[in-house]
């Protein structure tokens, strides 16, 4: 097997497709600890590629990222948008380049059949990640019982 360098973008995004093409999350992340190790200053970017790969998705997998502002609207871009902007920000929370490393709380990164959304528990922020369920082979019918807790 040829021996990829994680340094290297292109390389990179060639390795991180095979190991998700062979399910291989574990080699993924193996793979990107040299990244991480050179990098102290942990960036959103990086810390949102662990918890994807601990998923098994990968960043071609994102349909869009979006925060939604309330009143104000919903901003909506890419990956590659994100990427770019998350790209400048420590998740030490420290500032760089004038940039605070907290993001709003809320903002999600959504697959086909996956999302991602960004919580902010006692000044941590973390990804939570969540799949589309899949029905049940043999259901059972919905009932009050399946719906409404007994009472004790």
């Amino acid at each position: 097997m040829i021996r990829l360098d994680p340094f290297n973008p292109e390389e990179r995004e060639i390795a991180v497709r095979e190991f998700h093409r062979k399910n291989d999350w574990e080699g993924a992340i193996n793979f990107l600890a040299p990244l991480r190790e050179k990098n102290t200053a942990r960036t959103v970017t990086s810390h949102t590629l662990d918890t994807m790969l601990r998923n098994g998705v990968i960043p071609s997998m994102v349909r869009f990222v979006q925060h939604r502002s309330g009143d104000l609207g919903c901003y909506q871009g890419t990956w590659e948008d994100f990427k770019k902007l998350a790209d400048r920000i420590p998740r030490s929370g420290s500032f760089v380049n004038g940039i605070k490393g907290m993001l709003h709380p809320g903002l999600q990164i959504v697959g086909a059949n996956w999302w991602m959304v960004l919580y902010n528990r006692e000044h941590i922020q973390r990804w939570e990640f969540h799949r589309i369920p899949e029905p049940h082979k043999n259901p059972l019918p919905l009932t009050h019982i399946s719906i409404i807790p007994p009472e004790k």
